[in-house]
């Protein structure tokens, strides 16, 4: 699942005669192809379309009357249990009368999820409170690698504050292994709100991190090799995200968003990819960003090939909209619209093959806007469920076995206090093969 939350959308321009950096007022959710009652909704089966079905729909209940919130910063199943870890977190017990009472504030990590929404609260190493970035990778069954930050004092959320420190260590049911610190040399540099997913392959880790100074915003990768993390830092001036999209044994690939500083040329927000052989490489642009600039990558592996989700804005005051797009990534290839305007977009692969949908929230007046699922069928966007989304917030999405998907996010439940917890909704997808 690609993590959304905390990003605000960052702008890298070009223009000539300009210092990089200056803004422009132009923003498309897209995706690239590398190499009612409430319930859902589910639209006639056409060939290689998918129906749908609702399994459930409850909040993240975590012991006797105990319900949890998690701000998802972070989502990943591994085998059976999914892991939603984050900050703030709100516990609430429930009275005789029925009503949600607080019980306590950033007092736990996250919850391991089982079942249609029941979990089991992780407790945090650090103070809850002064986390301000999480990143996991699945190592094995039930078995997390986790990368997260430990803000200074000042730290309150949702206000940037700066990292103190970088802590790495594995995460199961049986609890954490020891913290370990990772280089603090940049630690007042990196933005905890846009960095890369945690990578995992044959027992090491790798993370990327955008990295900011007076002058400029570049990139660094971390890697964990043998135990010991290290870092280097890419030679990219004014980089806007960073996500990884390949790592082998002998080359690593990664997704930055960059404006393209050509002589004459107005440039924002360009997508690159750049490659790590025996040095890392200037970069090759995949999709140019102009006037529909490139927000928030998201890679996801395929049967067709990586690919790889972002979103822009298009457009002026309110004649500005968010539409999704797809392509392959490569130069020169035809986008597909996903949707005409969204506030979010997951690209998520269905096992066992990782054939792609997407979970998005299409943008609707006067509402929080509607959850739709889609999929591509000869080659054109085909939305195979739909529901009016019930969350109050930003939500995640995770792929929980082959047919299931789960999407988690705020429920504010005003009948009860206005108290605020996760509501977890799982479906069940029967796909036929597209072609």
């Amino acid at each position: 699942m690609r993590e959304v939350l905390r990003k605000s959308p960052d702008l890298r321009s070009h223009r000539p005669g300009a210092l990089p950096g200056g803004v422009v007022t132009v923003c498309a959710f897209l995706t690239i192809v590398f190499g009612g009652d409430g319930a859902a909704q589910t639209v006639p089966s056409v060939a290689g379309s998918c129906p749908v079905r609702e399994m459930s729909r409850q909040p993240l209940t975590v012991g006797p009357g105990q319900i949890l919130y998690v701000e998802p910063m972070a989502t990943s199943t591994a085998g059976a249990v999914t892991l939603l870890a984050g900050s703030p977190t709100f516990l609430w017990g429930t009275t005789a009368s029925g009503q949600y009472r607080l019980e306590g504030r950033d007092t736990v990590f996250g919850a391991l999820i089982t079942g249609a929404g029941t979990g089991r609260m992780i407790p945090s190493p650090i103070p809850a409170s002064r986390i301000g970035l999480v990143r996991a990778v699945p190592t094995g069954n039930a078995t997390w690698g986790v990368i997260f930050a430990e803000m200074t004092p000042e730290y309150h959320f949702p206000n940037r504050g700066t990292i103190a420190h970088l802590w790495f260590a594995t995460l199961s049911p049986r609890g954490w292994s020891p913290l370990t610190e990772l280089p603090a040399t940049l630690n007042e540099a990196i933005n905890p709100s846009h960095s890369s997913e945690l990578q995992y392959r044959h027992g090491n880790f790798a993370w990327a991190v955008r990295t900011d100074s007076s002058r400029t915003s570049s990139v660094a990768v971390f890697e964990r090799n043998n135990g010991v993390w290290t870092y280097e830092r890419l030679p990219v001036d004014d980089a806007a995200y960073v996500e990884f999209t390949g790592w082998t044994d002998n080359e690593m690939e990664i997704a930055i968003v960059r404006a393209f500083a050509e002589p004459g040329t107005h440039d924002s927000n360009s997508l690159f990819l750049h490659r790590r052989g025996e040095a890392w490489d200037t970069g090759r642009r995949i999709v140019r960003g102009g006037e529909e600039p490139v927000y928030e990558p998201a890679p996801l592996e395929t049967p067709r090939g990586k690919i790889i989700t972002w979103w822009s804005r298009v457009g002026h005051g309110g004649g500005m909209s968010f539409p999704a797009r797809t392509s392959l990534a490569r130069e020169g290839q035809p986008v597909v619209m996903l949707d005409s305007s969204v506030s979010q977009a997951f690209s998520l692969g269905l096992l066992p093959r990782r054939e792609p949908v997407w979970v998005l929230n299409h943008r609707m007046p006067d509402s929080d806007g509607e959850l739709r699922i889609i999929r591509l069928v000869l080659g054109k966007p085909v939305v195979i469920a739909r529901t009016p989304n019930p969350f109050k917030g930003p939500f995640s999405a995770t792929v929980l076995d082959q047919s299931t998907i789960a999407v988690a996010g705020p429920l504010l439940s005003e009948d009860r206090g206005g108290s605020l917890s996760t509501l977890v909704i799982r479906f069940r997808l029967r796909c036929d093969s597209a072609r």
